[in-house]
């Protein structure tokens, strides 16, 4: 790989978090050695214009070509089926004295994530005279241009039910077209999602599915706090199913609350931000335990060797700050130690597994995440572990959470 081909992927990765794989790197090259030859100039001094902020237009066209646009209505059907029977009724309910509702799909690609909250609002009924608008943004203006039209083939409707086909949409020449009511409660604009966000802006509900999954995990977090950052109060965060999980770090700086629906994981801001709900303390490691707590601990949670029990607790706690400092090689260290004082201690091998996320190690976090679910199997489940709010059945099912994206995440490499 040459050192324009290099300097290139990292100005597409930091201008747009995009990572692209062996596949879309090797287009890459070719793309760009025929804007060289087609400019008569050189491959190094067209990167050096690109990376200058020259060519703009060009470099938005190498980026628009590895955005992945594929979507269509009614996409993921739990995660549907949550937001009709759960999440939207929710926001409704919270909404009725206002009658107002702000929705952002946020890699919206050619729309139709956009126009099947419209129609999922319009089933449950009793909005006429609301004012809602949904927000679609994407940086590939090309699909956003399909997006304004409303105009879809066959293909946009593999998982969509005919009888919303027949309500929502007009026939013409073999083409659907979104009915124009709906089409006005609908607005597409262009936007990275790794530059500011408009701050006037404020949304009930926010979907970014399948986006960040080709992000790096860094990148990732680091989107998933500005999109919080844009929520209301009690306002919804979905991903999706593929995405990089949340890592707990994450969920300390936003103050969201994990929610377990039915086949679904969803993430929610709190009416009131100083509440700190279970789930979120839970995905914390403990504070530092005084004497008292120790003598408290279950008998099966602690060693009778009270100096090495404490050492391991040391190094649990010194992991935790460095976690919360983003020094996940020095959390992955202390971790390590803890891990090898106390190998059937539980919280040592979530706390690894976060440390091992934060450096982009996912089978070692995939390994310890396996390791602690079967300690967990092991336990009863209304037993509280030291420093822990959840019971071990709960911790159980924060750890499939954690497992099944990373499970995903292996099998594609």
């Amino acid at each position: 790989m040459n050192l324009e081909l290099i300097a290139l992927l990292e100005l597409i990765e930091n201008s747009t978090g995009l990572r692209l794989n062996l596949q879309q790197t090797q287009a890459l090259n070719l793309l760009l050695e025929k804007s060289a030859a087609a400019q008569q100039t050189t491959l190094e001094a067209l990167v050096e214009a690109l990376q200058q902020g020259q060519q703009m237009e060009l470099l938005a066209e190498l980026q628009s070509k590895f955005t992945i646009s594929e979507t269509h209505f009614y996409r993921i059907a739990p995660q549907i089926q949550a937001l009709r029977s759960m999440v939207l009724p929710e926001l409704i309910a919270r909404a009725g004295s206002s009658r107002r509702l702000r929705f952002w799909s946020a890699g919206c690609s050619s729309g139709e994530e956009v126009y099947t909250l419209l129609m999922l609002l319009e089933e449950i009924g009793g909005l006429e005279g609301w004012d809602i608008r949904v927000l679609g943004t994407d940086i590939n203006l090309n699909v956003l241009e399909l997006a304004r039209t409303g105009i879809y083939g066959h293909w946009s409707f593999r998982d969509t039910p005919l009888a919303a086909i027949e309500r929502f949409f007009r026939v013409s020449g073999g083409k659907y077209r979104v009915r124009n009511d709906l089409r006005s409660r609908a607005v597409f604009e262009i936007q990275n999602l790794l530059e500011p966000y408009p701050s006037e802006q404020s949304f009930d509900l926010i979907l970014c599915r399948n986006v960040t999954i080709y992000f790096s995990p860094q990148t990732a977090q680091s989107v998933y706090e500005k999109l919080a950052a844009q929520l209301l109060p009690g306002g919804w965060l979905i991903l999706g199913p593929s995405d990089p999980p949340m890592q707990p770090v994450t969920l300390e700086r936003t103050g969201l609350e994990m929610m377990l629906l039915p086949g679904v994981i969803a993430w929610k801001k709190p009416e009131r931000q100083a509440v700190h709900k279970r789930v979120t303390r839970a995905l914390r490691l403990p504070k530092q335990a005084s004497r008292s707590d120790y003598q408290a601990m279950p008998s099966n949670s602690r060693n009778t060797s009270d100096p090495v029990n404490e050492l391991w607790k040391t190094y649990l706690h010194n992991g935790d700050k460095r976690l919360a400092l983003k020094d996940y090689n020095g959390a992955l260290e202390q971790f390590r130690r803890a891990v090898f004082l106390e190998p059937n201690e539980i919280l040592p091998h979530i706390g690894l597994a976060k440390a091992c996320l934060g450096v982009n190690q996912t089978p070692r976090a995939f390994s310890a995440l396996r390791h602690a679910k079967r300690l967990l199997l092991l336990q009863e489940p209304n037993l509280r572990l030291w420093g822990c709010d959840l019971t071990c059945a709960e911790l159980l099912q924060v750890a499939d959470w954690m497992l099944e994206p990373l499970e995903l995440q292996l099998v594609k490499s």
